[in-house]
């Protein structure tokens, strides 16, 4: 669904919902009822009436979902091509053989605001590309990539430690297009300007407590760090609270509820028949295994990769159509982080005005 669909759909909610809440038939109906309970109801009929005038009946709203699954899927894998490529890329801009746009410190390839598809340090994606990825995703691992998130292609050093002594995650991708490509060579230049960063926050770090030697006032009027997040839905938040106040009960109920939720069969396969029955009406092949789990996961598994191939080419086409017209694809896989979670950078400024005899807190030009 595109951002307009959905933005009309949520203009043409509220609107039912007004005309519901001022109707005469309504409100005489419902009169006996809490007004809560009538308030939801209004509001799921108003969602549902929305999504019937924007995107027609059911069986077309129920296809677009699951086609939105696979196109999705599709625009993942070209991030993950260009992901591979960016960090190739930056081993060469580490070792100072290359210059990147935009790229002064090695904390900003971590960046959401640079989205793979539209950073132009990164060449387009090829035909090849797009052929070598769904060769990829033929193999074992290819098929399973989807099981997994996105969170360490962009980690320099998560990868060179999985490539050189296997203790950090390399994606599976990665592992093919090295195998395929053989320039696992990148990974051993040297990290030059890595080096060099490290070096000015040094000089920062030491700056830093030497002024806050000479003023201990100071400490008086700086500004409280943030609070931390925390997740109210993991177990071990939930269990510190109980162990916080001393409810023996609550830890033992918390424990026996983590482990039946990590025990229980039917956790290993919601997703997949999730997957499955959106499937329908198309039949989906389910292969032979020694559990109904493990066969329910792979039937899931297969159908995606299957269907991710298909619409690749056809996402790729539209790739090129938005990349011949100048239009921003935006895509980018960390759309939670901002670039005020790297505070590192405002250090490094300060630290290179420093190594240069010039003021930190001096303005830029």
């Amino acid at each position: 669904m595109s951002t307009d669909q959905k933005q009309t759909e949520e203009e043409l909610q509220e609107q039912f919902i007004v005309e519901l809440q001022n109707n005469e038939k309504i409100i005489k109906h419902f009169a006996e009822y809490d007004e809560k309970d009538v308030n939801q109801l209004l509001s799921e009929y108003s969602r549902q009436k929305a999504q019937l005038k924007v995107r027609g009946n059911f069986t077309r709203i129920h296809h677009e979902r699951v086609m939105t699954e696979w196109t999705n899927r599709c625009w993942f894998a070209l991030c993950e091509i260009q992901a591979k490529k960016l960090l190739d890329l930056q081993c060469q801009w580490r070792a100072e053989q290359i210059e990147l746009p935009g790229m002064k410190w090695t904390w900003q390839f971590l960046f959401p605001s640079m989205p793979l598809l539209d950073y132009e340090g990164v060449p387009d994606v090829t035909p090849e590309e797009i052929e070598g990825y769904i060769r990829f995703l033929d193999t074992p691992a290819g098929m399973a990539t989807y099981m997994y998130g996105f969170d360490n292609r962009h980690h320099y050093e998560t990868i060179k430690e999985a490539h050189h002594d296997g203790s950090g995650e390399m994606p599976e991708y990665y592992n093919f297009h090295y195998q395929t490509t053989g320039n696992t060579m990148l990974l051993s230049l040297p990290d030059i300007r890595g080096k060099e960063e490290d070096r000015l926050l040094k000089i920062i770090r030491e700056h830093d407590k030497a002024t806050e030697k000479a003023s201990p006032a100071a400490k008086v009027t700086e500004s409280k760090p943030p609070k931390k997040h925390l997740f109210p839905y993991n177990h071990e938040v939930q269990l510190s609270v109980a162990q916080l106040l001393g409810e023996k009960d609550m830890a033992g109920f918390i424990k026996d509820l983590k482990k039946w939720q990590k025990e229980r069969t039917e956790s290993e396969t919601e997703w997949c028949w999730y997957y499955l029955n959106s499937c329908f009406p198309e039949n989906v092949p389910i292969p032979a295994a020694d559990r109904y789990q493990d066969a329910i996961e792979q039937a899931a598994l297969q159908h995606i990769t299957k269907k991710t191939q298909e619409f690749l080419p056809v996402i790729y086409e539209e790739y090129l159509m938005k990349k011949q017209l100048g239009s921003a694809i935006g895509y980018t896989s960390r759309e939670n982080e901002r670039e005020s979670d790297f505070p590192i950078i405002h250090m490094l400024e300060k630290a290179a005005k420093l190594d240069r005899g010039e003021d930190p807190d001096s303005l830029p030009d």
